[in-house]
Parts: C-alpha cells; structure tokens; sequence
C-alpha cells in the first residue's frame, strides 16, 4: 500500500498543475481587454493540445516496457526503451513543426470564428507548435520515469514546465506588451526548459544505465515497440471520439446546456486527476513484477490498487452528493447555468463509481502491455456510448447523452474486468 501511495501522490501533483496552467494563461490574456485573446487562447491550446494527445502511446508504451525490463533488472533495455521513444518523439516534432501552416489551415476551416480570432490563432500555433519536439520528449521522459518507479522525477519536470510558462508568459505580455505572441513564447521557451530539466535528472540521476545502453539495444525489439504504440494510439483515437463527441453532441441542446455539461464534466476531470495518479503506480508496479515474473506481488498490488479505488471513488461519490452544486458554483456565477445545473447533478456523483475501475485496469494493462485487451475495451465501449445515443436522444435529449457517457465508463470498468488475462 506504501509503495502505491509514494507512486500515486507525484502523479496527482502532477495532472492537477495541468488546469491550473491553462487557467493561469486565460487570467494573463483576460486581462488585455479583448475577448478575441481568450478565444483564440482557448481554441489554439485546444488544438495543441489534440495534436499532443494523440502522441499519448509514447508515454504509455514506454511506462510499460520500461517498468517489465525494470522489474528483470536489464537496464540496458530500460535505456534502449528510452532511446527509441525519443527518437520517435523528435522525428513527430520536427514533422509537427514542419508542416505547422497546413495543420492550422486545415483545423481552422471547420472552427466557426471571425478573422480576427483565427489570425490570432495561427499566431499562437505556429510559435508554440515550435516547441513540439520538446514536449514529445518531455512525454517519452515522463513515460521512462514512472517505470523507473520515480514519478517524483516527472512532478520535479511538470512543475518547472509550469512555473517557467508563467513567469516568462507574464513578462512577455505585461512587460514586453507581446499580448497573444507573449504567451506564445513563454510557452515555448518553458518546454525548452523542461526538456533540459529531464537532461539534467537523465544525467545525475541515470548516467550509469544509458552508459550501458548498446546501439543495437536502440534497434532491438522495434517490432514489439511499434505494435504497442500502435495499438496504444487506436485506444487513445477511441476516448478521442468520446470525448469530442460528447462536446459536439452536447451543443445540440443549446449554449446553457453545453456550458452546463462543461462543468459537470470538470467534476469528471478532477475525478480523473487523482485515479490518474493510482493508476500510474499501477503501471510502475503492475509492469515491474511483470518482468520479475512475480506473480504474487503482481496479485496483491492489483487488489490493493482495486481497495483504495474503492476508497477513493467512495469519498468523491459522497462529495459531489452534497457538494456538486457548491463546486459549480466555483466555476461559474452565471445563474441560468446553475439553475439548469440542478436537474442533472445526480451524474455527477455516478461517475466515480462507475470509472474507477476502468481508470485502474487502464493502469494494471499499460504496466503489463496488453494492449490488444485495450484497444478491443475502447472500441466496444465508444461503440456503446454512440449506439446508446442515438437510440435514447429523441426521447430523453441530453439526459441521452449522459446516460450514455455514464454506460460508456461502466463498460469499459466491466469490460477490462473479463478481459484482464487477455494479453
């Protein structure tokens, strides 16, 4: 249970500096008096955002091969691991970079938006697009730490991201008065940051394991590396389409509705911050007694990973029971919101239930690559949540939508149970 906690915590810290960033850049461009600076702050970062996610498979693939050659105690394979997530993560960069114009072309002619926005869009992207190879790596880096078992290695590199990105966005913007551009560039200057932040942790802390690395350990098990990320990359496209389809579908019922389902979802949101972070100690642990072949650590890591899930979703369901409304009304002071809010705070507190599962499995399987047993859970779930909809949405409207979202998690919890010998 101790190790599962030193684990988890770092993660935690970690994915809840994620909003705060985003936040803290809106509060630096809401203060230059201009709307067009928070949509296309909004929507540029959305779309940076997209692009990275979909990269997501180096960070997951590399936790758990790393953590399996880890638990064998072959540290060369650990370094090889490292090395070829890397190379994948600049190759990516670079060709983001490269072909930066066309990319904003292409997703600006589907944003409904004025010129105006989209100049400052572009403007946006294609400074902190710049920064792409930097924070691939960071991803790979992140990815290689947590199966190290040092997740306090990946918070170290998150939060000087973090406090790098803000110092420099503000100096740009209220000294320099670069307003978009400003932000811009300390976003990208703060991925160059931390990039050089994993050097340095690479450097002291790993210097002896990448001395062993041999350059045929860079080439070494590549069909194995590709068809991981492969089939990692299918999973993440899955809760991609869930994700944005439930956004899209949303705004069918008008903009109070879909402001409403924006802040239940950050209920959801910061459910997941925290089972995140369990799961990436399941990933670490999961993956090294995989490799040790230890069969019995690897049992009893899954039934306490399980027993504080169990806890931990208990706590959030009471929470948002009597304090949902209470927390909406954090986020937004807008009333129609809040009074269209009521109807539809009981989902709120079936979320930790129905997911905690699916968040832990998601875990135990990165940690033990089986990946075949994911890809297979997202598309039979994705193919619920959209089945379910357009069954239930002429009759139940957006009470539909959520319904189905709520189905779509209880599946993939239910799923990944049966499917948890599947390799």
């Amino acid at each position: 249970m101790k190790s599962i906690v030193k684990l988890a915590i770092p993660s935690i810290i970690t994915n809840i500096t994620i909003p705060l960033l985003a936040l803290v850049d809106l509060a630096i461009v809401g203060r230059l008096g201009s709307a067009e600076y928070i949509a296309a702050i909004s929507l540029g970062g959305a779309t940076i955002s997209i692009l990275y996610w979909n990269f997501g498979f180096l960070r997951m693939s590399t936790t758990g091969l790393t953590a399996q050659a880890y638990g064998a105690k072959e540290m060369c394979r650990c370094g090889g691991v490292l090395l070829r997530a890397l190379t994948i993560a600049i190759v990516g960069g670079i060709l983001l970079a490269m072909f930066r114009n066309p990319l904003i072309n292409l997703i600006l002619g589907y944003v409904d938006a004025t010129n105006e926005v989209k100049e400052f869009v572009k403007m946006y992207f294609s400074v902190c697009i710049l920064g792409a190879p930097a924070a691939l790596m960071i991803y790979a880096m992140k990815g290689w730490l947590v199966g190290m078992q040092n997740t306090r290695a990946t918070m170290v590199i998150a939060l000087g991201v973090n406090i790098a990105n803000i110092i420099l966005s503000c100096i740009f913007v209220f000294v320099l008065k670069m307003k978009v551009s400003g932000v811009a560039m300390g976003t990208l200057i703060s991925q160059y940051i931390g990039l050089g932040i994993c050097v340095i942790i690479l450097r002291s802390r790993y210097h002896d394991v990448m001395a062993e690395v041999r350059r045929s350990e860079v080439f070494k098990d590549l069909g194995i590396f590709f068809r991981v990320n492969a089939l990692i990359m299918l999973r993440n496209l899955c809760i991609i389409a869930v994700t944005n389809g439930f956004t899209f579908l949303g705004s069918r019922y008008g903009e109070i509705q879909l402001s409403v389902n924006t802040m239940l979802m950050q209920l959801f949101s910061f459910f997941s911050y925290f089972m995140d972070g369990f799961a990436y100690a399941g990933e670490a642990l999961t993956g090294k007694f995989t490799g040790a072949n230890n069969e019995e650590a690897l049992r009893t890591t899954i039934k306490k990973l399980f027993t504080i899930g169990a806890v931990m979703a208990s706590i959030f369901t009471v929470a948002y029971i009597f304090f949902a409304y209470d927390i909406v009304r954090l986020l937004t002071d807008n009333e129609k919101v809040l009074e269209m809010s009521i109807p539809s705070l009981h989902y709120a507190a079936f979320v930790p239930y129905v997911s905690f599962a699916a968040f832990l499995w998601d875990g135990v399987m990165v940690g033990r690559t089986q990946t075949k047993a994911m890809v297979l859970t997202l598309a039979i779930s994705s193919a619920i949540f959209f089945v379910s909809y357009y069954i239930l949405k002429t009759q139940y409207g957006n009470d539909a939508l959520w319904f189905s979202f709520l189905l779509y998690l209880a599946s993939r919890s239910i799923i990944q149970t049966l499917l948890r010998k599947m390799r």
